[in-house]
């Protein structure tokens, strides 16, 4: 189940980004943005932060309960993010 809320008072509505396009900065219609071009990472990495129990068929890294020694964002290694980022 999906619940979009916001939009502001400029109702301009929602739309679906594709991760495939905004690996290459692509928005569609929205138009082109380079930026674009990080999120699917920054979202595997925080899917992996937030998340990373739903995800234990993957063989991630386990993330301590003291955070304190650990860094998390360099945890993940490019290939399983690339993983993240097709599940």
């Amino acid at each position: 189940m999906h619940t979009l809320v916001g939009g502001g008072g400029q109702d301009g509505g929602y739309d679906a980004l594709d991760y495939r396009k905004i690996k290459n900065g692509n928005a569609g219609p929205l138009g082109n943005y380079a930026i674009l071009s990080v999120l699917p990472d920054k979202f595997a990495r925080f899917l992996f932060e937030y998340h990373s129990c739903r995800f234990e068929t993957l063989d991630l890294p386990t993330i301590p309960d003291d955070r304190s020694q650990f860094d998390v964002h360099g945890a993940l290694e490019d290939d399983k993010v690339k993983q993240l980022e097709s599940t």
